[in-house]
Parts: structure tokens; sequence; C-alpha cells
């Protein structure tokens, strides 16, 4: 069985504090706001000897050869592009370009040796222009050329994609690029800034619900001195409980073993149940019981004889028995089995072993009986029902019933099945699941 508290913490975001120049009933919270920039990063490169991961070629109007080893400035590979009237070689990045993390433009370029070779340098957002670009006179020779983004006109706000290199001649040209990178900035981010929001704790208020506040069984004592609002009876031997004879299964808790709830058992059951006092105590104490009822199909049979899933005398030796297992206790028995081979191999099960199927019926029988003692839920008494206990597990936790996964299917089925059994019985009542384990359930059962 898995114990549950609900409750609520306060926020550890914020420290509050009042100002005595202000009205009581109004609270100011002072918050540090600081700009998310790095101030140190990476260079981004474009292409070294290659376009590296993430970078385009969206280059147009020339021969674009991304792999030539002619002529090359380190490494063993530049761009060579023979350029035609405003050719260019252009480099995309689909992720954009933080001008708030670069600071510099750094590439190598060179001419074929004609004269008069002239090309454009220019930073990009969608296909145009950002800023000012900068004409770069070729020669026969590499020249590095590190261009600030100030020289460039961009600021750190300025959002752009990509650089070119654009011929500017109308006559058919070569040109080489090599090792283009951005270099990060150095500059320190600018001091955090001081905000204050005015929080009105009168405006549009709403009343917090107590049922939001409670436990999983919790015991009697605490109940009555603590008060809880909501008590669950909830949990893994609560998906197979038999309430007409007070006997649950505990499943892979301990050894797939039916348990009776009380040793002898109440002369008039099914009243005086387990799960009938529990519901008398919580009223009692002032607090609302959540009743967990079966979708599984299955609860122990109803004789109230103690038997157990996988017998060692029926499957052989086992991988743990109760009398192996280190947590034993001097009158366990040696033949009630783990349900796994020595080796680990799941061993099949016989679900009639120790259960019984139910449907509906078994569910709706029950609402009768506690509404009988109580009251049903639109005068009083029990209101809140929980379709079953962590049906995502069944598959581990009760397995000797369920070893196939539960599908969605099936739960959509079960819970169809049984919720509008219990909806035609008593239309007041409050429904609640699927109880999940948790919300890795939802994305990884």
């Amino acid at each position: 069985m898995r114990t549950r508290i609900f409750t609520t913490e306060p926020s550890p975001l914020f420290s509050i504090r009042r100002r005595k120049t202000r009205p009581l009933t109004a609270l100011w919270l002072a918050v540090a706001v600081g700009i998310a920039t790095a101030a140190h990063a990476a260079p981004l490169v474009i292409y070294d000897d290659a376009l590296q991961p993430g970078i385009e070629n969206w280059s147009w109007g020339s021969t674009v050869n991304l792999a030539q080893s002619t002529v090359v400035h380190a490494g063993t590979h530049s761009v060579g592009v023979g350029a035609n009237a405003w050719g260019a070689f252009f480099a995309h990045r689909a992720a954009g370009i933080d001008t708030a993390i670069y600071a510099e433009l750094d590439l190598w370029l060179r001419g074929d040796g004609s004269s008069g070779q002239v090309v454009q340098v220019a930073v990009i957002a969608g296909g145009d222009p950002v800023g000012t670009p900068v004409a770069v006179t070729l020669t026969g020779a590499w020249v590095q050329q590190k261009l600030s983004f100030a020289a460039l006109g961009l600021t750190t706000t300025d959002v752009v994609d990509g650089v070119w290199v654009q011929y500017q001649d109308g006559a058919t040209k070569t040109f080489y690029v090599d090792d283009l990178l951005f270099i990060e900035s150095t500059t320190p981010p600018p001091p955090p800034a001081t905000v204050t929001v005015t929080v009105d704790p009168s405006a549009d208020r709403r009343a917090i619900s107590p049922a939001i506040y409670g436990v999983n069984f919790g015991d009697d004592a605490q109940a009555a001195d603590l008060r809880w609002p909501i008590r669950r009876w909830g949990g893994n031997s609560t998906t197979r409980y038999n309430w007409r004879v007070d006997v649950h299964s505990v499943g892979v808790d301990w050894f797939y073993f039916n348990y009776t709830n009380f040793d002898p058992a109440p002369p008039n059951l099914p009243d005086g149940s387990s799960a009938d006092l529990f519901v008398d105590s919580t009223r009692a104490t002032g607090g609302e019981p959540i009743v967990t009822v079966p979708l599984i199909g299955w609860t122990p049979i109803g004789d109230r004889v103690r038997r157990w899933s996988f017998p060692v005398s029926v499957y052989g030796p086992q991988q743990t028995t109760e009398c192996t297992d280190p947590n034993n206790a001097p009158w366990c028995n040696p033949d009630a089995g783990n349900g796994l081979q020595p080796n680990g191999t799941p061993l099949t099960p016989v679900p009639t072993r120790t259960s019984q199927t139910i449907g509906a019926t078994f569910v709706t029988d029950w609402m009768t009986h506690i509404a009988a003692r109580v009251g049903d839920a639109g005068h009083g008494g029990v209101r809140l029902f929980a379709l079953d206990n962590e049906p995502g597990l069944w598959n581990s936790s009760h397995r000797d019933v369920h070893p196939d996964p539960t599908t969605y299917q099936e739960l959509w089925d079960k819970t169809l099945t049984i919720a509008t059994a219990m909806k035609a019985k008593d239309p007041n009542v409050k429904l609640l699941g699927p109880v999940s384990w948790g919300w890795c359930e939802y994305f990884f059962s």
C-alpha cells in the first residue's frame, strides 16, 4: 500500500514584505529581474572545412564549391565561389544568431588576383541585410576580416539568422571564403533591474476548498486530533477488497496473499467490516471519506480462507518465499512464493486460485450497503468514490490476476461500465479517477 498526503506549502519563489506607509490590506513584492545574457560563450563556427551542423547553404547566382581544396587558408578545404553578377555565398542558421551573445564576425577572404574585386559582407535576417553591410576589396592573398557588430550597425536586440558574402561586379570572377565564425561578446551583462509588483489580496479572491487537504487512511486517533477534511480508503490492497467478507489481497506487496481484515469475523458481515468502521470514524471526526471501488474485475474468494497465488507445492522452487524473505516472521509460510522462478522468469498465474470475477453489480451493491447505513450521496452519505487504485501498475502490483499491462482501451471500457452503473445507482456521487501512480504513467506506461 502506498500512502499519500495531500497538502499545500507556501511558495519559496517570492519574499513578501509590508510597507508601513500603505494600508495593511496591500502587499508588495520586490523582485530582482536579471537579463538572461551570457557574458561568455563558445565561438559560433559557421564554416571550418565544411558547413557546421545546423548551417544551411542558401547561396545563389554562383557556382559554390563547399569543399574546394586547391586554395585553402587553413585545414583541408575552403569555399570556392565562381560568382557572376551579384551572386553570393549565403550561410543560413535556422536557429538564429543571438546578437546579445556574439559581438564580432570573423572570416578570411581571398580573390583570384583580378583587379577591382569587391565583395559585400552582410549579416542577414529573413533574407535581407541588417545594419550596414561592409565592402571588402579582395587581393590574391588571404586577408582576415574582423568585423564588429558595431561596425556592421548591429545592436544586441537585432534578430539575425545568417551571413552572406556577395560579389559586387558584373563580371564572372572567383573568390574564396574560409574559417567563418562569430566571436562571443566579452562585455558583461547589464546589472539586474528592480521591479516592484503590487499584489492586492482583496481582489478576485476565491475560497480554498477544504477537500484539497487530507490523507490516505491515517488512524482514528490522528483523525480525532487533527480533523482531516478528507480521508481516503485507498491503496494497493483496496483494488481487491471484498466488502462482503472483509478480505483483501496484498498482491506483490507481500507474496500475493489474501488476508482477512479481522479475526474472528465481525458477527454481522457485511455490517461492521473494516470499510464500514473507516467510514464511521471519518464522519465522526468531521471528515469526508473517499471510498475506493474496484475496476480490475477480481476480488478475493468470499470464504475468508487465507490463500496465496504462487504455492511452491504447485510451481516448484521460486526466487523467494515468505520464509526466505529477510523480513519474514516466525509464522511464515514456506509454500508462499513470489511468483518468479529462481532465474527471475515470471510464473504464469491462475487468478482463480485466490480470486473470483466481479462486475458492476459488486460495486453498486456496495453502494446500497453503504447508503443503508449512512444515507446516499444526496442525503448526507458518502459522496466521493475513487475508481480503483493505480491501474497503470496492475500488471506488477496485481500480476497474479492481471499479468498484462493495462491498455487505454481497457481502462476506458472498465471506467465507462462501472461509472455508468454508479451514476445510475446514485446520480449525486462524485467519481474520482483514473487514480494514477504519478505523471510518468501518462507518458511511459
